[in-house]
């Protein structure tokens, strides 16, 4: 279930504002490039920057997300009109049906619980043709990135529609392979629209990955730590994964 920051539409605003960086887009968009990838699905979509871009190149682009407000901002993008959008998961698309899916914005990390990851993984394996490679990033967690999701070393600011808006995160829980937090919103000078949204999300090692990759019908052929293409060691922020459907 998507949490409040993909639900409420004063939130949703904030998430391009938030998540500007191009490094991850340019990693995908290569890589869709390089595979001539021509049918592709972006799952977790968001606000559908990287479905766009990938519908300059590819045939069929589908951008799925289960937030309605998400993909009602993306709609309103230009060149979204040559993006498929459906508000759904993977079980909602048909079989066989992309060479390539990405998962991006650490979408990964949302699915907690094994089964929920494995299930995702398993549709995944469906509806990519064989052979056809699945993409995505997850934090490290040999990197505890958490340790900086303090209202201290958090702290953003941006001015959106007129309006300063702040945001913070705060930990409220680090379990075993899970790390609970709460976000704070302060929009604008008004104490009453200081929003929360709350949020849990997994972090998995890589040979935890390889493993549950495997038993989807995976084939992990290429890892990096970092959006250079650097390699994967205990610094690294990032586990980037591209891996192919045997």
């Amino acid at each position: 279930m998507a949490d409040e920051l993909y639900a409420d539409p004063r939130l949703v605003a904030l998430y391009d504002a938030w998540n500007g960086g191009r490094w991850d887009v340019e990693h995908y968009v290569s890589l869709a490039r390089t595979l001539a990838a021509r049918r592709i699905v972006d799952v977790g979509c968001g606000t559908g920057t990287l479905a766009i871009e990938l519908a300059e190149q590819a045939d069929h682009v589908t951008g799925l997300d289960p937030a309605a407000g998400m993909l009602h901002a993306a709609r309103a993008k230009p060149g979204a009109e040559a993006v498929t959008w459906v508000q759904g998961t993977a079980a909602d698309l048909p079989g066989s049906a992309f060479d390539l899916a990405v998962m991006t914005g650490h979408v990964a990390q949302v699915f907690v619980t094994e089964v929920q990851w494995a299930a995702t993984l398993g549709q995944l394996s469906r509806v990519l043709a064989p052979g056809g490679v699945l993409a995505f990033e997850t934090r490290n967690p040999a990197a505890q990135a958490w340790r900086r999701w303090t209202p201290e070393g958090s702290r953003e600011e941006a001015v959106i529609a007129g309006r300063r808006v702040e945001s913070w995160h705060e930990v409220t829980e680090v379990g075993e392979a899970t790390v609970s937090f709460t976000t704070h919103h302060l929009l604008g000078a008004d104490p009453a629209e200081h929003v929360e949204s709350r949020s849990t999300l997994a972090f998995r090692d890589l040979p935890t990955l390889e493993r549950t990759l495997e038993a989807a019908g995976f084939s992990v052929e290429t890892v990096h730590g970092d959006w250079d293409g650097s390699p994967l060691t205990d610094a690294s922020p990032e586990i980037i994964v591209s891996a192919r459907r045997v």
